[in-house]
């Protein structure tokens, strides 16, 4: 279930949501330390992270899918938030270097049109980041926070999918060891608890942060095939529609 955008900004507005967000953030600035003159776009409820990846981005959108609802960001400054169907983005191919998408992938109700869309607004070689909750992690089973809703990923499964959409994934990595509670004292440990996560016990994380790029020699996504509505054929007036009884095969006794 794709929460709205109410409950996603009341939760990045308290410490915990503050606090994960810079984590996740601090992942992507680890693969992406610069982006001078690059065009980076968010999809899904991006803002939170966006704001604080590495300055000098010739430009930095966020596209928020209609189901979900939009925000004005950044606050103060000109509005760069634009409400979408995430199914036809109406933006041109090869639009953007890197692409980012959190809280899009587990809630989206179509993810082989948005994965073709994403992969048809990058640039080639472009770069996509997605974030989602991690399958038997704590996070995932916290529905009092947004990363308890949809579907979580293992690794194994988010590399495929990405894969079977000409997207492979050049890495996966997680992130936010912290538990899901809201007391203060915990969260004055993430950092501690973040370093000795990504030394110790890797896989306990709750988040997970993949990058994959966006690959030509693969080929194209299929595109999606129509669906096809069979007319009944008309019947003359005073005619009587007889209806064939459907054929039974008998089991051997």
């Amino acid at each position: 279930m794709r929460q709205d955008i109410t409950d996603l900004t009341a939760f990045y507005a308290t410490p915990m949501g503050r606090m994960a967000a810079t984590l996740i953030a601090q992942r992507l600035a680890a693969i992406w330390p610069r982006l001078d003159g690059r065009h980076v776009a968010g999809l899904g409820f991006a803002p939170p992270v966006l704001s604080q990846l590495p300055d000098r981005a010739a430009s930095r959108v966020a596209f928020m899918p209609a189901p979900q609802g939009a925000c004005l960001w950044p606050d103060p400054g000109p509005n760069a938030v634009a409400l979408v169907d995430e199914r036809a983005l109406p933006l041109p191919d090869g639009a953007y270097d890197y692409v980012v998408l959190v809280h899009a992938l587990e809630v989206s109700e179509d993810r082989d049109a948005l994965l073709r869309e994403v992969w048809r607004i990058l640039n080639p070689g472009g770069r996509l980041a997605v974030v989602v909750p991690k399958r038997r992690g704590a996070w995932s089973s916290a529905e009092s926070t947004p990363f308890g809703h949809g579907q979580p990923f293992s690794a194994t499964q988010l590399s495929a999918l990405l894969s079977d959409h000409l997207l492979p994934v050049s890495r996966v990595m997680t992130t936010v060891f912290v538990p899901p509670v809201r007391h203060a004292q915990v969260w004055k440990t993430a950092w501690w608890a973040e370093g000795l996560g990504q030394k110790m016990i890797p896989y306990w994380g709750g988040i997970l942060v993949a990058e994959a790029e966006k690959r030509f020699d693969l080929g194209r996504p299929k595109r999606a095939r129509p669906i096809e509505v069979l007319q009944p054929s008309p019947v003359p007036a005073g005619a009587v529609q007889r209806r064939t009884p459907a054929k039974t095969e008998r089991t051997p006794r």
